[in-house]
């Protein structure tokens, strides 16, 4: 499998070249009565916040620029929000005789979401756009060979209007003036019934973001829970290098798309923020940038939803919600949702990975990476159609993370594939890494891979490698009609931890289940068993490569007993088998 790649995206190292030396021989005019700091313009950063570094070229642009942590963007976003409803139950003659000195004051939220922001000028934005518009690019789901040719585009728009330069974001009084009474003329129009929740014009996204056309370009200190607000739905969010701290967008717009330059574009909760993404997710891409230390969640949307269609590529997750068990808490985590993938995205230090609930397929989990992902890597509760695939993961435990206890890697909960279609669990590798033969923060009950569970049919386990994965390697624990096989599953003793290779049982015994003999095929167990249960097939050192009850007619109508799982055309106790099978993947 090959790495996560992480490549630079959408604006090319010139790019930042370019922005930082006109940064550094920008001149800040002083002006007149019109400005939104009393007497005067915005004033440029100050050189404590801001310094601007004119002989280190190599650091990023927004490095220099330093973005204020303490910033308080959705407190800010809120004053913001606020404002325009108390617009929108003024008349429109208060907005036009506001004086300076009370338009500032009114307008302060405006002030404080555009504070020490970056403005592109216009000439250079439409040379961007004529360039990458060139290019007719799928922008949803971009591969590496188009961001590159993004990055040359980027480049000729750079260098072919290099007496372009960007600034420091300055509002005039009559700026503010003319966004208030165009906001107030979209809510008081005459075909307007209902004047709460009304989405902004155009123009106040024009007016506080660089837009153009479809496109926005967001930097480090712009507010993206405004620009979510003030854009057009389906607009494409460009996240350039740096850190955005406190960040979190509320139901992003029905076919945006929100694009990072790769890892070093982050979304920094910073221990306050809950999650970078929440609430009613539709139509929506999000790929290229990491998301680290929110306290609930990476990408959230709660059962007041119904979620479909969201892309999520090549990002990364990074201490999520270190305080959670990671039952409910996770980087995704999603409820009544449909046509979902995760892909290409490494998860490290989160309480759970991919947390589904309540969703339809196509369902999809792709190539992903994951270091000490909690709980579960990923879970499907009660899922079901086709499309659900859980393919090419690889993925690692070793101290474990936060409150979190490692259970199941891959938990398939309840959940039906279709006759034509089964859900797919196949090509992934999963190990637990010892220190001096134990396991830190793993169930003793947890398997790395469990289908049924309580009940669950059409599912399928294929090719599959697990190393020390905890109690078990794979589990069907009740439904029907599975496959499990060509899998290896190896663990030495961990004492009080693992148990069986591969097993097949209802638990609850009352659970409805049926194992034919053909549901193991080809499979491969060495598994010592580190768990004293004072009974034959389990003890202390013994090898419990696979396991089902000892009479299928009397304790198990599932269907299969101990004699048909251990046929090694079924389930093989291999004693060859060890930990280097990690690299046969």
């Amino acid at each position: 499998m090959n790495k996560i790649p992480h490549p630079p995206h959408l604006i090319h190292n010139i790019f930042l070249s370019i922005l930082l030396i006109g940064l550094s021989v920008l001149t800040i005019f002083s002006c007149g009565e019109e400005s939104l700091t009393g007497s005067q313009e915005m004033q440029p950063p100050s050189q404590s916040r801001n310094a601007i570094a004119t002989t280190e070229l190599e650091d990023s642009f927004f490095s220099d620029l330093q973005t204020n942590v303490e910033k308080d963007p959705q407190q800010n976003h809120q004053n913001f929000v606020e404002m325009l409803s108390a617009v929108e139950n003024m008349e429109r003659e208060d907005i036009e005789g506001f004086t300076d000195e009370q338009l500032l004051e009114f307008g302060k939220p405006i002030l404080d979401v555009t504070e020490n922001t970056i403005e592109l000028p216009q000439k250079l934005l439409h040379a961007i756009d004529e360039q990458i518009s060139a290019l007719n690019l799928n922008m949803r789901e971009l591969n590496k060979a188009q961001l590159e040719s993004i990055k040359r585009h980027y480049g000729t728009a750079i260098k072919n209007n290099t007496d372009e330069r960007p600034g420091i974001r300055k509002l005039k009084v009559k700026y503010i003036r003319r966004m208030l009474l165009s906001y107030y003329d979209s809510v008081h129009t005459d075909t307007l019934t209902v004047k709460a929740v009304v989405s902004p014009p155009t123009t106040m996204c024009q007016s506080l973001f660089n837009q153009i056309g479809n496109s926005v370009y967001l930097y480090p200190g712009d507010n993206l829970s405004t620009a979510n607000f003030v854009c057009p739905p389906s607009s494409l969010f460009y996240l350039t290098s740096g850190t955005y701290y406190n960040q979190s967008i509320q139901n992003p717009g029905n076919g945006s798309l929100w694009a990072g330059q790769g890892a070093n574009t982050k979304l920094n909760g910073n221990g306050n923020a809950q999650s970078a993404f929440y609430g009613d997710i539709k139509n929506v891409s999000i790929q290229y940038f990491t998301i680290e230390n929110y306290t609930e969640n990476g990408i959230y949307s709660g059962n007041t939803f119904e979620i479909n269609d969201i892309y999520i590529a090549h990002m990364n997750f990074n201490n999520i919600a270190p305080n959670k068990d990671g039952e409910s808490n996770g980087g995704v985590n999603l409820y009544k949702c449909q046509d979902v993938q995760v892909s290409d995205t490494h998860f490290e230090d989160v309480a759970s990975a991919i947390l589904l609930t309540h969703c339809d397929g196509p369902l999809k989990a792709i190539d992903n990476e994951a270091l000490n992902p909690g709980r579960n890597f990923f879970q499907c509760n009660d899922c079901e159609g086709a499309g659900i695939r859980v393919n090419g993961n690889s993925l690692e435990h070793t101290t474990g993370y936060g409150n979190t206890v490692l259970e199941d890697w891959i938990n398939i909960y309840a959940s039906e594939g279709t006759d034509g279609d089964y859900i797919q669990v196949n090509d992934n590798r999963a190990r637990v890494l010892l220190n001096n033969g134990q396991a830190t923060k793993v169930s003793n009950t947890g398997c790395m891979i469990i289908l049924g569970d309580l009940g669950g049919k059409f599912q399928e386990a294929k090719n599959n490698i697990g190393v020390n994965p905890g109690n078990c390697g794979i589990g069907v624990a009740g439904g029907s009609d599975f496959r499990v096989f060509n899998n290896q599953m190896f663990s030495e003793q961990i004492m009080g931890i693992s148990n069986v290779g591969i097993y097949g049982y209802a638990v609850p015994a009352s659970t409805p289940c049926s194992f034919p003999p053909n549901t193991f095929q080809n499979n491969k167990a060495s598994f010592i068993c580190g768990q004293d249960t004072n009974g034959t097939d389990c003890g202390l050192g013994l090898n419990n490569w696979a396991w089902a009850p000892e009479d299928s007619t009397k304790n198990n109508y599932c269907g299969v007993d101990i004699g048909q799982i251990r046929d090694p055309s079924r389930v093989h106790k291999d004693l060859s088998l060890n930990a280097d099978i990690w690299n046969q993947w």
